[in-house]
């Protein structure tokens, strides 16, 4: 295939990268921001009633020469995402996708991967609070490198509940666990994902077993929370994905280290993990993973879709690179005189 700029839909990528490509893809990037100089671009972000933001989040490789920018917007009545690629050595777009799917890889995948750096090796049960649209993509993720013998949800709706299950039943060799209430479903498994939307936190320190991992990921506004100011004391120790970004937007991380830079600086990144040889796993820890989002998390993702796309042939060239010209018309003088008067 030429190197022709292409456009790839959602159904394009969803076929492209599974789930285990996508964390290997998060594997191999993120301890370049350590050692190989890429960096992130902190995210900009717009929030306006009613439960309605704006964002845009960007990374680059220079050394690979690739980098990229995702824009998304996301109301009440809907989400929608846009993801360009570039090649940084020629000043070219090399694709562009939907990113509505990329987004649910990069965020489904980064997941995974701390689990599988943090957990108990030997568990094999979790649980997963909330059943919106990326739930199914958590469980997953945590599917791949914990084998799961049963997993437990809540959803504060009744109806939202079942349908999950009935859904994972349909996906998963495993027991499929409604849980009655949120307080048993925090404690029944030793991995906790949470993946709401919730403007007020909700699970508290007694609720969190010893020994569990939390993968918080449903927080990522500044006015929104999962874990309460005494939940987040249990923890023996937190991962984030990027710390600029839970900075700017994790309201449970900045009530926790305040303004406190040294605490901030010293908060490891699964990238920094990844480059300093992983994580060390005690028996007994109880830890924490914060996802935010993060522009290598996308460009990992981004970058081997174009690559298998590449291999097989799939998507649509983008239109003509033939610069276009400006037009205008130029004030006269006898505007400029009707003007003045």
């Amino acid at each position: 295939m030429s190197d022709q700029a292409i456009w790839l839909t959602e159904a394009d990528i969803a076929e492209l990268v599974s789930i285990n490509t996508g964390i290997e893809a998060l594997r191999d990037l993120l301890p370049r921001e350590v050692t190989g100089g890429a960096r992130n671009l902190s995210k900009v972000l717009a929030i306006w009633p009613p439960r309605s933001s704006m964002h845009n989040l960007g990374s680059v490789d220079p050394e690979r020469g690739v980098g990229g920018i995702k824009s998304w917007v996301n109301t009440p009545e809907g989400a929608q995402a846009v993801y360009v690629l570039f090649d940084t050595r020629k000043g070219q777009v090399l694709a562009m996708m939907q990113a509505g799917t990329l987004g649910a890889l990069r965020t489904a995948g980064i997941s995974g991967l701390a689990t599988g750096l943090m957990a108990d090796p030997g568990a094999d049960s979790l649980s997963v609070i909330g059943a919106g649209r990326q739930a199914l993509g958590q469980v997953a993720s945590v599917a791949t490198v914990r084998p799961l013998r049963k997993i437990h949800v809540f959803s504060r709706t009744e109806e939202s509940k079942q349908a999950f299950c009935e859904a994972l039943r349909a996906k998963f060799d495993a027991e499929i666990v409604a849980e009655p209430t949120l307080e048993s479903a925090v404690k029944a498994a030793p991995i906790l994902t949470l993946v709401t939307r919730a403007s007020e936190p909700f699970v508290t320190a007694e609720m969190i077993a010893p020994g569990t991992h939390v993968n918080a990921v449903g927080a990522i506004l500044p006015a929104n929370a999962e874990l309460t100011p005494d939940a987040m004391t249990v923890f023996d120790r937190f991962v984030v994905d990027n710390i600029d970004n839970a900075r700017l937007s994790s309201a449970e991380l900045r009530d926790h280290f305040g303004e406190d830079d040294a605490k901030w600086q010293a908060l490891p990144t699964v990238g920094g993990l990844l480059a300093s040889g992983g994580f060390r796993y005690t028996p007994g820890q109880t830890t924490c993973f914060k996802a935010m989002g993060m522009g290598l998390s996308d460009l990992a993702i981004a970058v081997a879709a174009l690559g298998r796309a590449r291999e097989l042939g799939v998507g649509a060239p983008l239109g003509s690179e033939k610069s276009g010209g400006m037009s205008w018309d130029a004030l006269s003088a006898a505007q400029a005189g009707g003007a003045a008067q």
